[in-house]
């Protein structure tokens, strides 16, 4: 009799197993379940008081983050159809990770942090593998939580996941198909898909990894972790954090508010295309050509150490500017939108130009290439001057981007 249910038992776990069976491991995602419940923000909602609402919350919750740090990464996330990967650096314990937790949670987003190892070596490390054995995929949290994004009570919301501490690993490894998928299905209408194997003569199952889906990713800078290769640092937007001027201590007494709304993708949507074009500069005599002319004069010079800036990076500064909500809220204010392009001009140089130098010599014929463009920052970005000036006097005696002195300066919100 033993032998027989042995037998039995052997039987039924080499027949094929179905489709359902296989993807078995992929259930309801609970964690998402609570911002399915809630209403909606009102379609008429504008970007500015979402983000005000955003902002005071976070101060209820201790969290203290600038208004400008806090624009500037809205908008970096906005952009992501030209910068998948917004990538949050600077030193531990200023809020890189709580920001986009924070940004999610009181935005009516659904969330998912996601801690890299490091050995982490392909997609499978972000998504999982197909299990032999078992006949089924076992999927990570993550691909758990993307493959629930694509049902019919998901389809409507937004999810942003946080890549924390994503250079522990080479980030070109696990992360970088993805990036070309992103940038390859741009300005369509496509769905990014990812093949969940099946194993062997079974069609794979396709996850969508929609517009919906936000990326963000926190960053160090030590002897642990992993430099970025110039495909990541292209397609990202990197964010330097300020050092904290005071110190504050963290009240026991303080507790995170609720999440009250759910943000819709369609409203997500209509506030990514609020941006400026290029007629309505030409309608107020502005002149966009001054700053290409300055990105082009930077780039002659990284030219000289084989460093040398794309169409991509002028497309995602332009496309930065124009969709900052101070940019777009001040255009009819004459003075105020110079000073309100020119700061967030700056931001963007920081955020896709500076990165590039990392790594330079500050001597010999490559010292005399950072000299010269320090003349162009000086003259034509001064914001950003001090902290190039900073980046050339490192003892490592190598160009590192590594503070944000330009965003402290806090401004008014529209």
């Amino acid at each position: 009799q033993s032998n027989y249910e042995n037998a039995i038992a052997e039987l039924d776990r080499l027949k094929k197993p179905s489709r359902k069976e296989r993807l078995s491991s992929f259930t309801s995602f609970d964690k998402f379940d609570e911002i399915t419940k809630l209403d909606a923000f009102g379609s008429q909602l504008s970007e500015s008081n979402w983000l005000k609402n955003i902002k005071e919350k976070m101060d209820e919750s201790g969290i203290k983050i600038s208004n400008k740090l806090l624009y500037a990464f809205h908008t970096s996330v906005k952009i992501h159809d030209w910068s998948p990967l917004v990538v949050l650096a600077g030193v531990s314990g200023t809020g890189k990770s709580e920001l986009p937790r924070q940004y999610a949670h009181h935005g009516g987003m659904n969330f998912i942090s996601v801690p890299v190892k490091p050995d982490w070596d392909s997609m499978q490390s972000l998504f999982g593998y197909y299990n032999s054995i078992e006949n089924k995929f076992e999927p990570t949290e993550l691909s758990r939580a993307i493959y629930y994004m694509q049902s019919v009570q998901m389809k409507n919301t937004m999810l942003l996941v946080l890549l924390d501490e994503m250079n522990l690993a080479y980030v070109e490894l696990y992360f970088s198909d993805l990036l070309s998928k992103f940038e390859t299905n741009r300005g369509t209408d496509d769905i990014i898909t990812y093949d969940i194997s099946l194993g062997a003569n079974e069609a794979p199952e396709k996850m969508e990894i929609g517009k919906n889906i936000l990326w963000v990713g926190t960053m160090n800078e030590d002897e642990t972790t992993k430099a970025l290769s110039d495909k990541v640092v292209d397609r990202s937007t990197l964010i330097t954090f300020p050092r904290p001027k005071t110190l504050v201590s963290r009240r026991s007494d303080i507790k995170i508010p609720d999440t009250e709304k759910r943000l819709t993708e369609g409203l997500w949507k209509k506030w990514c295309s609020n941006t400026l074009t290029e007629d309505q500069l030409k309608d107020k005599n502005f002149d966009i050509n001054k700053y290409r002319k300055i990105i082009e004069d930077i780039n002659d010079q990284m030219s000289k150490v084989n460093r040398n800036l794309g169409h991509r990076v002028w497309q995602s500064i332009e496309r930065y500017v124009f969709s900052h909500p101070m940019t777009v809220a001040n255009i009819d204010n004459g003075s105020e939108f110079k000073r309100q392009f020119d700061s967030a001009f700056a931001e963007a140089v920081a955020f896709k130009v500076m990165p590039k130098l990392r790594g330079i010599e500050v001597s010999g014929e490559s010292k005399k290439v950072l000299d010269s463009i320090y003349t162009i920052i000086s003259q034509e970005i001064p914001a950003l001057a001090e902290d190039y000036k900073q980046a050339m006097s490192l003892s490592s005696r190598i160009f590192q981007w590594c503070s944000a002195k330009f965003m402290d300066i806090e401004e008014k919100v529209a």
